[in-house]
């Protein structure tokens, strides 16, 4: 497959960011991305708004969190926060490294300093109403090799869940959000799992790539693509049980499953498994309300076949849902980190007020 990158750029921009004239666009991607950037500026400018493109190297990026003092790499600058302050929208091209693997070698304080950077970020996005950040895959070959996946298999796979029709997936958005209304929420499935949580009064928000007026009037400004989920942020306190996420990954390699035992919407490590010091280990560098939960979600979109540790594609495929741990804030919640950890759960069985939504992974809605 090869992708048509100048539709592709031609649809974020005017389908999934809507952008107008006059707004000022903040692109910042990769090197290796550097003419999807500019083909997305071009876009941009044919709107008749004002882009600023920003490349950074993968070398570049590493031996500045390996060098430059924790203070520098953690705080974002005056003049970065200047500029995001001035800014419309924020585009971000390439979430991952090309090569992710030796990001992963980092040591936890060196990793837990750059998300502390991209908090500082997006705490102005959520601070300004009419701010908007859009965050795009862009798949290479060193990130295929770090999931033991085909490269050409998972370029395909993450480009054809991109370039998706996306009116046929707000629609089948809007029609799963309709049935999640209620409070009770209670997923089994043959792992394990068995909790229970409360979205009682919190927004159902639908993720389809197109961020519109009834999403900026609830202050969901942040989207990623590929889309395709439908969300809400249970109340912070009251999820109760026990949870098996599927596909848990250390320095690139799958290690198994996690269980985790959910009291007061906080999570806790049931054994001294691989997978739980792992866990453990990650939750230590990170800040906040890192251990909560702070998210539920549904996966929806249908190009996405395969759990391979891609935190953008896994928790969007269909017939999962998957928790998240710490930031919730543009989501209607209170959780306040510098992490926003989404964990799959697989063939799920789930329940709203007694009302069968999915079974063993199958939509019944």
């Amino acid at each position: 497959m090869v992708p048509d990158y100048e539709r592709i750029a031609e649809t974020i921009v005017n389908v999934c960011a809507r952008v107008q004239k006059e707004n000022t666009v903040y692109i910042r991607g990769r090197e290796d991305c550097a003419h999807f950037c500019e083909l997305i500026a071009l876009e941009c400018e044919k709107r008749g708004a004002y882009p600023l493109i920003e490349v950074l190297s993968d070398k570049y990026r590493i031996q500045r969190l390996m060098e430059a003092p924790l203070e520098v790499i953690s705080k974002p600058p005056r003049h970065l926060q200047a500029l995001i302050e001035e800014t419309d929208f924020v585009i971000f091209v390439g979430m991952q490294p090309k090569d992710p693997f030796p990001f992963h070698l980092l040591p936890g304080e060196r990793q837990a300093a750059e998300r502390l950077l991209r908090k500082g970020i997006t705490d102005i996005v959520l601070a300004h109403p009419e701010k908007r950040w859009i965050g795009i895959a862009y798949p290479t070959k060193e990130q295929a090799d770090l999931y033991d996946i085909p490269s050409k298999e998972f370029h395909d796979m993450v480009w054809r869940a991109i370039d998706i029709d996306y009116k046929a997936l707000s629609h089948r958005a809007e029609e799963l959000a309709s049935h999640l209304s209620g409070s009770s929420v209670h997923i089994t499935n043959k792992k394990g799992t068995d909790i229970t949580l409360n979205i009682e009064g919190r927004p159902i928000l639908k993720d389809d790539g197109i961020i519109d007026d009834d999403d900026l009037k609830r202050g969901d400004k942040i989207t990623n693509l590929p889309a395709g989920e439908v969300y809400v942020a249970p109340l912070e306190e009251e999820s109760e049980g026990r949870v098996v996420f599927d596909f848990v990954f250390e320095k690139g390699s799958p290690c198994g499953t996690l269980a985790l035992q959910i009291t007061k919407g906080r999570a806790q490590v049931m054994d001294s498994s691989p997978e739980s010091l792992h866990f453990s280990r990650i939750l230590s560098h990170c800040t906040g309300d890192k251990d909560v939960i702070g998210e539920l979600g549904f996966g929806l979109n249908p190009c996405i076949k395969k759990l391979v540790g891609h935190q953008l594609t896994d928790e969007k495929i269909t017939g999962t849902v998957h928790l998240a741990l710490g930031e919730n804030r543009s989501y209607g919640g209170k959780n306040q980190s510098d992490l926003h950890w989404d964990l799959v759960i697989s063939e799920p069985t789930v329940h709203i007020d007694g009302t069968l939504i999915m079974e063993n992974g199958v939509y019944c809605v």
